[in-house]
């Protein structure tokens, strides 16, 4: 099962300016796998190494007027 939530700013601009902080920041998290061509990946509390499972338990988009939470 999984959710979606999308963040919108009521001031686009700021979103603009301040997108490479908040990939930055993305980055520094200690749940942080890696960018793959448009997410960045986060593991979860629980192991990923079980057959099956997606190598990754959240992903972040950072899309051109909207951040993307999956």
């Amino acid at each position: 099962m999984s959710a979606e939530f999308q963040l919108f700013f009521n001031d686009e601009k700021w979103y603009i300016d301040h997108k490479d902080k908040i990939a930055n920041k993305i980055k520094t998290l200690n749940t942080y796998i890696k960018k793959n061509d448009s997410a960045y990946l986060l593991s979860g509390t629980e192991s990923i190494s079980n057959k099956g499972n997606w190598p990754f338990d959240v992903r972040f988009f950072l899309k051109i007027n909207v951040f993307l939470l999956k």
